[in-house]
């Protein structure tokens, strides 16, 4: 919530879908949805500048906050009928959900617990009446279709579960989630909670003092099974290259997903600066770029591993942590490696820049680029692309950049336009010309056999030095570990070192990579 201006309860402005039908009432909704959580919002402090509705493709995206605060958006339609809105109850519990993403990012035990609190705090603003009308001679959840009963089944099992009435007001009766019927026999509420978002993830921006970075989260199914030593669940956590926008892989991780047990979840932390949505508080990237990033993921860990408990097959810990790490990404998993090694089962490192990057075909060719007398030009020209509609840019972008999907060149073009994105990753591109240079022969040695490689083929990718593969092999081939962990690509054309932006790089890579997980996590 930091840098948002404005009285506390309050609205800056409300946006419906005005080519959906009856957005009078959409715009009246959400205005009540605002009156019925505003206390709430003022007790916190919170002003939201635009609360809108959106009607996202997925029909589990009941909702979304972006940049910490800055916007709400929330789904007033189901899938199947856009001509008419979902429960109130429902709709004001996606508003409790999207409100605690202004203090917590992650779905872990820290975000439900104050979850938990602004419900509590909702229920007793119906026990001092406020609830019982809505400003309009309406009871609350009169007279809004109820063509939906994804919350409703949900909540009454709730209900029963806990003996309370303090969720009376939110609660209906009956209903299905997407068709199908609902279990929630023995769910905590924060798993019943959690299943809003099945199937489907969080993309959000958090903050490190004055930097802003972003964090994608997969959710586990919430009917998983409990983890246990001989049963563990998977943690996995993406670390990309740069620029560090995680968004250019959502689809890759998704793939992922799809053939791991259904209580694996996966994060994707980006790296300070590298935000589109946000704007740095201080105009400079932060002082030795490569080392806060490792920090920020060491740290990220640390918090995480709070809640999760992590440890290493034959640990008796019942969750495996595995990094995955695309080019510099690589290089800061292996640092993460050497600080958090009890922690870590393993690491699979994609098209990996972890040495030699002044010397590779690209680091040659771009040298000049990444000097900070560019800094300037790059912001005022990226300043510059910021005025021109997303809607032509786009496409413009998709053509220069040969970007076939649709989500990488939405990724691209949001980075064109923020220039302090932009600095941030050439700078970060500098201080890897002149920092990541000599290989890291004893984290190799050591924790070898932790570690799976993929290459481009042959000599083909041009952040990658050939010498540098071979001075790699032969390091891992000294400390006598297994060749089987080390693929050069065989696929022609060949996956490129920016596989993200090409489908068929993402689907193939998926694959690999998650068998790769289910071996190392999985394995008896």
């Amino acid at each position: 919530m930091r840098g948002i201006q404005g009285t506390a309860g309050e609205v800056g402005e409300i946006t419906v879908l005005k080519s959906k039908p009856k957005s009078a009432d959409a715009l009246a909704l959400l205005k009540k949805i605002h009156h019925l959580t505003k206390p709430i919002m003022k007790k916190h402090g919170w002003y939201l500048p635009t609360l809108s509705e959106f009607f996202p493709t997925n029909p589990n995206l009941l909702g979304i906050n972006i940049n910490g605060g800055h916007k709400i958006c929330i789904r007033l339609r189901p899938q199947h009928a856009p001509d008419s809105f979902l429960d109130l109850d429902q709709l004001i519990g996606t508003m409790l959900h999207e409100l605690t993403h202004n203090v917590r990012g992650p779905h872990d035990q820290i975000f439900y617990k104050q979850l938990d609190e602004l419900q509590d705090e909702f229920d007793k603003l119906g026990q001092t009446g406020y609830l019982a009308w809505t400003g309009d001679g309406r009871r609350v959840g009169a007279g809004v279709g109820h063509n939906v009963g994804m919350e409703q089944a949900r909540k009454l099992a709730l209900e029963k579960l806990e003996q309370r009435e303090k969720m009376a007001r939110l609660l209906g009766k009956g209903g299905k989630l997407g068709g199908i019927a609902v279990d929630t026999k023995g769910k905590r509420r924060s798993d019943i909670i959690a299943d809003n978002m099945a199937q489907t993830h969080t993309l959000t921006t958090e903050w490190k003092e004055d930097y802003p970075y972003e964090v994608l989260h997969f959710l586990p199914a919430p009917d998983s099974p409990p983890p246990s030593s001989t049963s563990p669940r998977i943690t996995i956590l993406f670390i990309p290259g740069n620029p560090g926008l995680v968004s250019y892989y959502t689809s890759f991780l998704e793939r992922i997903l799809d053939t791991l047990p259904p209580s694996t979840q996966a994060y994707a932390v980006g790296h300070l600066a590298h935000s589109p949505s946000a704007t740095p508080r201080k105009r400079t990237p932060p002082p030795e770029q490569l080392q806060a990033q490792v920090k920020h993921k060491v740290e990220w860990i640390d918090g995480l591993a709070k809640s999760e408990d992590f440890g290493l097959p034959g640990s008796g810990k019942n969750t495996r942590l595995v990094l995955v790490g695309h080019s510099i990404g690589a290089w800061i998993s292996l640092k993460v490696l050497e600080q958090r090694p009890d922690l870590i089962t393993s690491v699979n490192l994609l098209f990996p820049t972890i040495s030699d990057m002044s010397t590779a075909p690209n680091g040659r060719r771009l040298s000049l680029l990444f000097s900070p007398r560019l800094h300037l030009p790059l912001s005022l020209s990226t300043g510059f692309l910021s005025y021109i509609p997303t809607s032509i840019l786009k496409p413009v972008i998709g053509i220069l950049s040969n970007q076939t999907e649709d989500e990488s060149r939405a990724t691209t073009t949001a980075l064109v336009q923020s220039p302090a994105t932009v600095v941030a990753a050439v700078s970060m591109a500098a201080e890897e010309m002149e920092k990541v240079k000599e290989l890291n022969k004893d984290i190799l040695k050591e924790y070898g056999a932790r570690m799976r490689w993929y290459w481009a083929a042959g000599d083909t990718d041009g952040w990658v030095s050939p010498s540098s593969i071979v001075e790699i092999e032969d390091t891992l081939d000294e400390a006598g570990y297994a060749k089987d962990k080390r693929i050069r690509c065989v696929e022609q054309p060949g996956l490129k070192h920016a596989f993200v932006l090409k489908r068929e790089g993402v689907e193939s890579l998926a694959k690999k990579v998650a068998a790769w997980v289910k071996e190392d996590c999985l394995a008896k």
